[in-house]
């Protein structure tokens, strides 16, 4: 084994979370990893969104490039993280829960740099992380508040907006091909996020480290 811990972050394209997570632990770790990403049909370039996303918070993946996973890289690393294949709804539930609460942990960590941001760039950072954190909340808040202003303008109608909503949300959950099960799966991804969320913020972590097969 080499002097330093080595960690190698694989995902598809290594255009996006692999590069993300790769800079993330090399600037966290001041250089003590040696630190490698990778993917199986890597991308051109690497995505734009993540360049900026990362450039928010201080870091610079703009001169990166995806590379492709190899058998050697593989052996030559301590610890090798990835996602697990998303094979069914309930997975991809747990898999939205798990990045929720990863995302607060991480912003946690990077507070510092997140302070040091100039006013704009903080209110760009910190209006898309509520819109993406707490959209579940907005969503159950607008729909409370329509409801108490349609009851008071009649409670019967009131009841059916709301069974029809309920009856809405039940068939699109259950629906499983086309626009209607997009729909559903949207807004359970909105609410595994918040649910990953309110986890991560009472203290709950969600582990995806796996071991290199060859150590």
């Amino acid at each position: 084994m080499a002097d330093k811990p080595s960690v190698l972050f694989v995902c598809v394209h290594n255009a996006g979370r692999s590069q993300m997570a790769a800079a993330f632990l090399t600037h966290l770790s001041n250089g003590t990893v040696d630190v490698r990403s990778a993917g199986s049909e890597p991308a051109n370039q690497v995505n734009p969104a993540a360049v900026a996303a990362m450039a928010e918070v201080g870091i610079d993946i703009a001169a990166e490039q995806p590379k492709i996973l190899t058998t050697e890289a593989v052996k030559a690393s301590d610890v090798v993280a990835y996602e697990k294949t998303v094979a069914s709804r309930s997975e991809a539930l747990r898999r939205k829960v798990r990045i929720g609460a990863r995302a607060f942990h991480t912003h946690s960590f990077l507070r510092s740099q997140i302070v040091r941001m100039s006013a704009k760039d903080r209110m760009k950072y910190f209006s898309r992380k509520m819109l993406r954190w707490f959209g579940g909340l907005f969503i159950t808040l607008g729909a409370m508040s329509g409801l108490a202003a349609v009851a008071t303008v009649s409670t019967v109608a009131a009841a059916l907006v709301a069974a029809g909503a309920l009856v809405a949300t039940a068939v699109s959950i259950r629906a499983s091909t086309g626009y209607v099960a997009r729909i559903g799966e949207m807004g359970l991804d909105i609410f595994a996020t918040l649910l990953g969320v309110v986890q991560g913020m009472r203290g709950q972590t969600m582990a995806t480290w796996a071991p290199a097969k060859s150590r």
